[in-house]
């Protein structure tokens, strides 16, 4: 049996905070949706992140580099696909973060991110997720 590498043996520190679609409308920066709408979106997605922090035991950090990963559905004609344009759903969720006080602010001080990424595709439309990874750090830039 080999010795694990010493990057093996001690990996960085990383929690994963799964998030499910289940239906609900993800925010995107092509949505021209009435104020009042994206308001509401925007507190349910900020209620989510608070509510999945907790569930997955997430602790307090002084900060992190945030890196949210979008899992799709994707249609065998599928267009290509801009992560970015799903950054307000992302941010709604880090603002969740802070009201778990996971982290003590989002800014730029605090958190690096969210950086958006295309993952692997959902099977199915219904198995949508966004996977938000976080590696603590002292609280300046990553």
């Amino acid at each position: 049996m080999t010795a694990p590498l010493p990057e093996e043996a001690n990996p960085p520190l990383h929690y994963r905070i799964v998030i499910d679609r289940m239906g609900r409308q993800w925010l995107s920066a092509n949505d021209r949706l009435h104020w009042s709408v994206r308001k509401r979106l925007t507190e349910m997605w900020r209620t989510t992140g608070a509510w999945q922090a907790h569930k997955q035991g997430v602790p307090s950090l002084p900060g992190g580099r945030v890196i949210c990963e979008l899992r799709l559905f994707v249609r065998k004609n599928a267009r290509r696909r801009d992560p970015a344009n799903w950054s307000p759903t992302a941010k709604a969720l880090v603002d969740g973060l802070v009201d778990a006080e996971v982290f003590p602010d989002d800014d730029s001080t605090r958190v690096v991110g969210p950086d958006m990424r295309m993952g692997p595709p959902a099977v199915e439309r219904d198995q949508e997720q966004l996977i938000i990874h976080i590696w603590p750090t002292g609280g300046g830039p990553a």
